[in-house]
């Protein structure tokens, strides 16, 4: 899923509705230096008001639109990261060397199976590791702390006729209720999910195209 480029450069301070503390507004640029968008951080994270105007636009990874104006807001939660099981090993590489590593219950069954050539085992503890950042479907938005979720309503429109091309809901965890997608400005897809407690698991297709969010509690 294609994933838009963005630096943020110069710094606005613009206080916030309680009136008790400030955010800061970081504008976006692209490679060439045009601005593209707007984020909003505060206490150093990323917390409110966002707006990105990306060069193209894929919804759901495959179909490319132009001109396109994508616009919520974002929260900063880490308890609605998941922490996936596994093992935290040192085991001898069949290299020879002395490694320290932690693998989910998958990758360790993959790697280090019964009588595994893959390394010895010297010792194992139970561990866990980060859910890994996805790109949110719709927005095509993606960020390298998982924390960083959209909340709320979102809109992405195109910028001239302002015709809508979706407009997605979130849950208090970053994960989709509501979504309505738009051809020409009309309706022709809408569907539900229910709330997770966690953030789902985003699951692709082969194609690179989303296929649906799974809500998997640990």
């Amino acid at each position: 899923m294609k994933q838009p480029f963005l630096i943020a450069i110069s710094l606005f301070l613009v206080a916030n509705c309680t009136g008790q503390s400030n955010s800061i507004r970081l504008p976006i640029f692209n490679k060439q230096g045009k601005k593209i968008g707007y984020q909003t951080e505060k206490g150093g994270k990323l917390i409110g008001p966002y707006y990105l105007n990306p060069e193209e636009y894929y919804l759901l990874g495959v179909y490319s639109i132009k001109d396109v104006a994508i616009k919520g807001n974002l929260n900063y939660k880490p308890e609605a990261v998941n922490y996936i099981p596994a093992y935290k090993l040192i085991y001898i590489s069949a290299s020879g060397d002395t490694l320290t590593d932690v693998f989910h219950y998958a990758d360790f069954n993959s790697f280090f199976p019964d009588s595994s050539s893959y390394g010895k085992i010297l010792s194992k503890e139970k561990d866990s590791i980060k859910q890994l950042p996805q790109t949110y479907p719709y927005l095509e938005l993606y960020f390298i702390d998982p924390a960083i979720i959209p909340t709320g309503k979102w809109k992405v429109y195109h910028r001239a006729s302002k015709k809508k091309i979706v407009d997605v809901s979130y849950d208090n965890n970053g994960n989709i209720v509501n979504c309505s997608i738009y051809q020409d400005g009309k309706l022709i897809q809408h569907y539900t999910r229910p709330p997770c407690k966690k953030r789902k698991f985003v699951k692709i297709n082969p194609d690179g195209s989303f296929n649906t969010e799974e809500c998997r509690i640990y």
